[in-house]
C-alpha cells in the first residue's frame, strides 16, 4: 500500500482499512437471508431456532439450533456465494 496505486479486478486489497467495511456491506443481504430462513422455519412453532450471524472483517460465523437447520443454512450460504462470486474455504471452516 504505502500510497502506491494497486489495481485489482476482484475483491479488496488485503490489509486495506476499507476491506472490513466493504465486506460487511457486500454480505449484508446474506445476513438478512439467513435471518429470514429462521423466521420461515420457526413460523408456527413454539421455540425459535436461535440462528445468529456474526461478521468481522472477512470472517463470518453462523450458528443454528440443530443439525437439520445447520444444513439448511449451509445450503443457503452455498447458493448465495455461488450467485455472488465468493467461494467458501471449507478447509478453514467447520460444522460443529
Amino acid at each position: 500500500m504505502d500510497g502506491q496505486e494497486l489495481k485489482t479486478n476482484r475483491g479488496v486489497p488485503q490489509g486495506s482499512v476499507l476491506s472490513p467495511m466493504l465486506f460487511n456491506i457486500y454480505i449484508d443481504d446474506l445476513v438478512h437471508k439467513l435471518a429470514n430462513l429462521e423466521k420461515k422455519w420457526t413460523y408456527g412453532r413454539r421455540n425459535s431456532l436461535r440462528t445468529q450471524v456474526w461478521a468481522y472483517a472477512d470472517d463470518i460465523l453462523v450458528t443454528g439450533e440443530n443439525d437439520i437447520f445447520v444444513q439448511v443454512l449451509r445450503k443457503a450460504l452455498d447458493e448465495w456465494t455461488a450467485s455472488n462470486g465468493i467461494e467458501v474455504n471449507y478447509q478453514k471452516s467447520a460444522i460443529m
